[in-house]
């Protein structure tokens, strides 16, 4: 993945070294890990939280890859592989969005993004921010 790439997921993310609870409800740490039950964090360093990071950037990414079965651009791959990570397979696996993106429809795909800016029931505007971001990669506007 680009450095762009990434450190915009940063900005998104935040950096918190000890263990706290995201808007969606998930015991998460760093730039958005969430914490499996066989994992265990007191307080965690920025470098230890890259790590984490570099590791849940590539499991979105393979994820991603077992559910859409069309070539795309790098910025539709990167857009898909934040939205992964950010939202988790089990949501995005049955979204609408992933299914037009396999039926190769990409103009009613895009407008799909911001469909999801909902945490807990309530709009949120740092994930309105976030999937007009994913819809401009995937569009190819940036």
């Amino acid at each position: 993945m680009n450095a762009g790439f990434k450190d915009k997921v940063k900005e998104f993310e935040g950096f918190l070294p000890t263990p706290y609870v995201c808007p969606g409800g998930h015991a998460t740490i760093g730039f958005g890990h969430r914490i499996r039950e066989d994992e265990e964090f007191d307080r965690i360093s920025i470098e230890e939280a890259e790590v984490l990071l570099d590791r849940d950037l590539a499991e979105a990414a393979l994820q991603m890859h077992r559910e859409i079965h069309v070539p795309l651009t790098d910025g539709q791959e990167l857009a898909l592989i934040d939205f992964v990570f950010n939202l988790g397979i089990g949501q995005t696996r049955e979204s609408t969005l992933f299914r037009l993106v396999n039926e190769r429809r990409f103009a009613e795909a895009a407008l799909q993004f911001e469909r999801w800016v909902y945490a807990s029931g309530k709009k949120l505007d740092g994930l309105a921010k976030r999937r007009a971001w994913e819809r401009n990669m995937f569009e190819g506007k940036t």
